[in-house]
């Protein structure tokens, strides 16, 4: 397994795993809320089936877990993921990146020592060199005027042509 890092200032390209985490948080804030039990809210999320496949549980286990809610017996025992439900996933997986990719469009890579600007915070562009390309996809270490070298997404980084660039 090997763990990808996502470019800092860019959650867009982490996504699934923001919304994720944002569900989770309201889950725990409704339960701290009504003071209930944060295991049996978690459960239950585990046991919601999502998008047309099994629950998350259920692909991990084989079966529903055990909760609040009543649930037939029949459903308590072991079933795994068939390749139906691993080929259900991997459409969906398809057909979002089909609707994804007739909007994008791909950038020009950027060469090692070229001068260009960065995205700091909130619009401010600033000078800089890039120094490499970073392993992780789309990814550069640049260097800015004061030495210090940050790593930026390639949608954070625009080439300096050599003209006034008073509007960015």
């Amino acid at each position: 397994m090997k763990h990808v890092t996502s470019s800092p200032c860019f959650p867009q390209s982490n996504g699934m795993v923001e919304r994720s985490i944002e569900t989770l948080k309201g889950i725990l804030f409704k339960v701290h809320q009504s003071q209930g039990d944060p295991n049996l809210a978690l459960i239950e999320y585990n046991n919601t089936p999502k998008q047309n496949l099994p629950s998350p549980a259920e692909m991990l286990m084989g079966r529903v877990l055990r909760s609040l809610t009543p649930v037939k017996n029949i459903l308590l025992k072991p079933k795994f993921p068939t390749t139906k439900t691993l080929q259900m996933l991997k459409q969906q997986q398809r057909e979002q990146k089909g609707k994804y990719d007739k909007k994008s469009s791909s950038l020009k890579p950027l060469n090692v020592n070229q001068k260009v600007y960065v995205q700091m915070a909130h619009r401010n562009w600033s000078p800089a060199i890039v120094i490499e390309e970073h392993q992780t996809p789309r990814s550069y270490i640049v260097q800015l005027e004061n030495g210090s070298e940050i790593r930026r997404n390639r949608v954070h980084i625009r080439p300096d042509n050599g003209i006034a660039n008073d509007n960015l």
